[in-house]
């Protein structure tokens, strides 16, 4: 019965206070006979008020069913019963209301009448609005569900109808790459292409790259195509024809010098160059004792009295056991002589083999290949030996020296 009282109570209090100050004429007449009408907020307690300030007449929450507790009065003048209390435990804070699990009602915060204490209670959503959701802090029943924070295909939902929860409407399709609008390969690949595989240590042509857009994997982009052939970019005919030219005949399986083709730019035909006079004898490079006595060392046969032609022994690298050359002397040191081979032409050697070319000590790649390396043509020497500002033979027409016919050409000036 005490919910019951609770509830006439407030209804009493809710009709006297309607009535008070409804706009009919009996008010109308006792404005007009200065009859004065309840004013809430003066502190005083007047008729077809429930209360006002801390005048609450004979109310308290005990005359309202609860076993304690303190009333409050509104800027309505009316009575709020939330700081009542009861022996019981509240389930929620008075006023609040939340959506339920479903989302098809709200789950509100009243007072159970009997008890005082606060329990909640479900109110269905109506056919019309028949979803809950939470705007501003207060649950709703709406006709969408859009504004719950979940973009729900289910629903309908999507960026057309509701961006609150499904974001704008991104430009992917429009043909542009469009980072501003969010767009990367992830999520528009239709704008922006396949994600590369950039960084994974293979150059992946499949997947569109090459120097242009994963230097990280391929590489800088050579220079090739800007019309200067760059040896230091590694250019030559066979990997950039636009700079360098067409190689003649490279890759044929004859190694030509007529045509201009050595180690140095057709390896396919010619081999690798050797590393010979770097003073590390490389058999990785094909050295030996029999093609770089310079790093290598004379063959170990030499010099056991046999001139052994299968060992690669002759009168160049081994006198003691093949003599001396037919033409030493003739007051002339020839190319294959040397010092060591011949002295008599050559002259006493001095510092040879100390790993020093020493041309005040007459060292050259003629008498000291150990020292000075071996000789190259004056066409492929980097030299300009004729003079004329312009240095060795080059396949690019009108590039290198004219006077030479090729990287083996001898004679610059010829």
């Amino acid at each position: 019965m005490i919910h019951k009282n609770i509830h006439l109570a407030l209804v009493c209090l809710s009709i006297s206070f309607v009535l008070s100050c409804s706009d009919d004429s009996s008010n109308n007449v006792n404005n007009v006979n200065n009859v004065t009408n309840p004013v809430c907020g003066n502190g005083v307690l007047e008729t077809g008020e429930a209360c006002d300030g801390a005048d609450f007449g004979e109310a308290s929450c005990e005359t309202l069913g609860f076993t304690g507790g303190t009333l409050a009065c509104s800027e309505a003048c009316e009575v709020d019963p939330a700081g009542c209390t009861n022996a019981c435990v509240n389930e929620c804070t008075y006023g609040e209301n939340l959506c339920n699990e479903t989302g098809d009602g709200i789950d509100s915060c009243d007072l159970d009448m009997e008890t005082g204490c606060t329990v909640w209670t479900l109110i269905p959503c109506l056919e019309e609005e028949p979803y809950c959701a939470e705007l501003e802090g207060q649950a709703l029943c709406v006709g969408h569900i859009c504004g719950n924070g979940t973009c729900s295909a289910a629903d309908g939902e999507d960026c057309t109808n509701c961006a609150a929860d499904c974001g704008l409407c991104p430009t992917c399709g429009d043909g542009t790459c469009d980072p501003a609008d969010g767009e990367d390969c992830t999520n528009c690949s239709a704008d922006c292409g396949l994600c590369p595989t950039c960084g994974d240590g293979t150059c992946s042509a499949a997947d569109g790259e090459d120097c242009t857009n994963c230097s990280a994997d391929c590489g800088l982009c050579p220079t090739c195509g800007d019309g200067t052939c760059s040896a230091a970019d590694g250019e030559d005919c066979t990997s950039c024809a636009a700079d360098c030219g067409l190689c003649p005949t490279c890759g044929d399986g004859t190694c030509d010098p007529a045509d201009g083709e050595d180690c140095t730019n057709c390896a396919a035909d010619c081999g690798l160059c050797p590393t010979c006079g770097d003073g590390t004898c490389d058999p990785a490079d094909g050295e030996d004792c029999t093609n770089c006595a310079a790093d290598c060392g004379l063959c170990p046969t030499c010099g056991d009295g046999t001139c052994s032609a299968a060992d690669g022994e002759d009168c160049t690298n081994c006198a003691a056991d093949c003599g001396l050359c037919a033409s030493c002397p003739n007051g002339t040191c020839d190319a294959w002589e040397d010092c060591t081979s011949c002295a008599v032409d050559c002259g006493q050697c001095t510092t040879c083999g100390d790993g020093t070319c020493s041309a005040a000590d007459g060292e050259s790649c003629m008498n000291c290949p150990q020292d000075c390396g071996f000789c190259r043509p004056q066409c492929s020497d980097g030299i300009d030996n004729d003079g004329d500002g312009k240095i060795d033979w080059s396949p690019t027409p009108g590039t290198g020296d004219p006077q030479c016919s090729s990287a083996m050409d001898d004679d610059e000036s010829a």
